[in-house]
């Protein structure tokens, strides 16, 4: 057991953490402190097995063996980091091992202490946030998830399907057969989840829209819908109270029975939002209808299957979801024409307990870091991975059959090798001469898991990894901290989904730096839209420093020398001519476009800019080009599976010119400081100066004669332009000598 040529001390664990190209520094910076600040009993010594801009490998070593649940509790407040892997085997052979040498090796390097330390501290971390691993994931299990929705064949085909657009995702109505397989469905779930003496539900429809739902459903019955149909009450749903329902079920059904022992039973097709992501409408049918109902069924878009989006969307956590199934496509109609629509959607059935569910975990409590135990002791089910490199005289198949074999028959009691519905990977790494076979901790990235809105971030061209994003804001906000303390503008105009603000603004909170305000932006409305929903999602803390607008990125609707700090990701493309908003066609590439306008914003000598993009040539060229800025770093990251540039820009101090000159003041008519900026500026044209300053005036104490010094800020335009200045600066001195017969310094 050797790492770079040196033995691993005994009773000591390794783990291997996988970080992204470009957040190494980050990385190391993160793990250090978290695993100093939890385990100050074990040592830590932190190596990189791997470092490179497509992906790292960081090594970590603790000895002695620390405290699973304090190590668990730190791994899992960690966000710079993708997967961590816990070592059960590593071993260095002395010449290119045959696969029967390798099943031998591994049956005879046995280390229990660490394979059961590794799953324990596998079922502790899930335990502490189940987001990270899909096994945890309730909403893909069987036994939540029920049989689809078929139609039958008897039935005939739909007149005409259309998909569904954006525009009338509202205002479909459900298919009556699917309508009533869905309330059969519904009806016998109730029973099974709420069980009455009387065997009496007050069933209510809280979107009927055309009554197909609510025909199916078993008396008593009540239906809502903002516009009025026969049997239904005309009358917004999200104002209704228990009492309110029961009062109108009195007078709808004239029964006056019903009581608090009544279950009310809520199902509905509501409104999605839009087909974007907006999820906003049907989360607060669901919300609502939880304050009274015990049972909740609704028709929703498929993204609720995943638990990450679910989590996402503040879904009162006293809703557990009892089962699932998918319905056919299509299952909806338009009531304009009759036509058949088109939408990936699921039936979702929720009960509602008087306790909050698991799935939506509170934070944990530090006093319990020392009593955790892990929920589970059976064997682990684990599918084995194989990575070979090397020449060898066995396939990577063949490894990884050996492998899954030792694990599965000499470790019986902790590893349970399958093939579908596994729990955890197992990972077998061997490169020329070295094996190594490790334990995967976490499905799903570290990173995602703890983003301000799970993966919500994918109207971007090149998905952007939080992490990375959160990197950026903290470089750009670390090199202008110097210069102000807080009250920063930072913008992105090209803000896709919103990231950049989102995770910026939540990383400032949450270490109690000074807050900046964004102001973000898009060309696109369907961008603005999602990073506008995104904004809506986050704690009030987090969205009153960030402002959502629709812009240009080439003709930015801010005054020059007005923004501290910009961050952006530029899109695909060496050259996108096309100007959505003003509508004409723009003469030079948009890189170069795009940067000369970020460079009339920012503020003068002290404003700064991180420019990502994929577009790495293009990137430098035109950052390179720019009159007015510094390229002070750049790096290499991986950006949604490419391997992007980071660039980091500084201001250059304002273009300037100083004129002086000697004069008698006895012989001037009019005071020249009145008159001499004037004259510099008319000299030179409007459009060549910003600005005249008086720098200094004084007396020569021998000659008697007065001086001025004035500071002429030149434009931007005048600024890129050395003849330009030269040519200029001639005629400001020809001007005030002609007009005021000074004497030039």
């Amino acid at each position: 057991r050797r790492v770079h040529g040196e033995k691993i001390p005994e009773y000591c664990m390794l783990l291997v953490c996988t970080v992204t190209g470009g957040l190494e520094d980050e990385a190391l910076l993160e793990i250090s402190s978290t695993l100093q600040h939890m385990l100050a009993e074990s040592s830590t010594s932190l190596n990189w097995r791997l470092r490179g801009a497509s992906g790292s490998q960081l090594l970590v070593q603790l000895q002695p063996q620390p405290n699973l649940t304090r190590l668990a509790v730190a791994l899992s407040q960690l966000k710079f980091i993708e997967h961590i892997l816990v070592v059960l085997y590593r071993i260095h052979f002395s010449s290119s091992p045959e696969l029967s040498q390798v099943q031998e090796v591994l049956e005879k390097a046995v280390n229990i202490q660490n394979i059961e330390q590794a799953v324990t501290l596998w079922n502790i971390l899930n335990d502490i946030d189940p987001a990270i691993n899909s096994s945890h994931d309730i909403i893909k299990s069987k036994k939540v998830r029920a049989p689809d929705i078929r139609i039958p064949e008897s039935l005939p085909p739909p007149k005409t399907h259309t998909p569904l657009g954006d525009s009338d995702n509202n205002t479909i109505y459900t298919i009556d057969s699917v309508a009533e397989a869905v309330v059969e469905r519904f009806v016998s779930i109730v029973r099974e989840q709420v069980r009455v003496p009387t065997n009496r539900y007050l069933f209510v429809d809280a979107g009927a829209g055309q009554g197909s739902l609510l025909r199916h459903l078993p008396e008593p019955k009540l239906g809502f819908d903002l516009v009025s149909a026969p049997g239904i009450v005309q009358h917004d749903f999200l104002t209704l109270s228990r009492d309110d329902l029961f009062r109108i079920a009195s007078v709808q059904t004239n029964q006056s029975d019903f009581d608090i022992n009544t279950p009310i039973c809520v199902i509905s097709n509501p409104p999605f939002g839009d087909s974007r992501g907006n999820f906003s409408l049907a989360v607060e049918f669901l919300n609502h209808s939880s304050t009274f109902a015990s049972v909740v069924g609704m028709i929703v878009p498929r993204a609720f299957t995943d638990l990450r989006v679910l989590r996402s969307l503040h879904i009162n956590p006293r809703l557990h979801i009892v089962s699932w199934f998918a319905l056919p496509s299509p299952s909806f109609y338009s009531p304009v024409d009759s036509s058949s629509r088109s939408v990936e959607c699921v039936f979702m059935v929720f009960s509602v307990q008087a306790f909050d569910h698991p799935e939506w975990p509170k934070p944990f409590e530090a006093d319990n870091t020392n009593v955790l135990e892990p929920s589970s002791t059976e064997p682990l089910a684990i599918t084995v991975e194989c990575r070979r490199g090397g020449e060898h005289t066995f396939t990577s198949l063949q490894l990884k059959a050996t492998v899954a074999s030792v694990l599965h028959h000499s470790h019986s009691t902790h590893f349970r090798c399958v093939a579908t519905n596994c729990q955890a990977s197992v990972v077998t790494h061997l490169h020329d001469l070295d094996l190594q076979v490790a334990l995967q901790l976490n499905d799903h990235s570290l990173s995602v898991a703890h983003s301000a809105v799970g993966n919500a971030y994918s109207v971007s061209t090149t998905e952007i990894n939080p992490a990375l994003a959160r990197s950026i804001v903290r470089e750009v906000l670390k090199s202008e901290s110097e210069h102000k303390s807080s009250g920063m503008v930072v913008i992105d105009p090209m803000c896709g989904s919103g990231i950049f603000a989102v995770e910026g603004a939540t990383d400032l909170s949450e270490n109690k730096k000074p807050k900046a305000f964004f102001i973000i932006g898009d060309i696109d409305s369907t961008a603005v839209a999602t990073a506008h929903q995104n904004l809506l999602d986050q704690p009030l803390n987090i969205r009153e420093w960030v402002d959502v607008i629709q812009c240009d990125a080439c003709f930015l609707p801010f005054r020059s020398d007005a923004i501290d700090c910009i961050v952006s990701d530029l899109p695909f493309g060496k050259h996108v001519t096309r100007n959505k908003l003003s509508g004409h066609t723009l003469g030079k590439s948009a890189f170069a476009c795009v940067l000369d306008e970020m460079s009339r914003v920012l503020r003068y000598g002290c404003g700064r800019g991180v420019i990502v993009s994929v577009d790495k040539d293009n990137l430098v060229n035109n950052t390179k080009r720019g009159a007015f800025w510094n390229c002070t770093s750049n790096r290499k990251v991986l950006m949604g599976g490419l391997n992007a540039l980071v660039v980091t820009v500084k201001m250059r101090n304002a273009q300037f010119v100083d004129v002086s000159f000697w004069f008698e003041k006895s012989k001037q008519k009019v005071p020249i400081e009145d008159v001499a900026p004037e004259t510099l500026t008319t000299a030179c044209g409007e459009d060549a100066v910003e600005k005249v300053v008086l720098l200094d005036a004084f007396v020569h104490p021998e000659t008697g004669k007065n001086s001025v010094c004035y500071r002429v800020f030149w434009t931007r335009t005048v600024a890129v332009d050395k003849e330009a200045r030269v040519r200029l600066l001639q005629a400001m001195r020809e001007a005030v000598v002609q007009r005021f017969d000074v004497e030039i310094r």
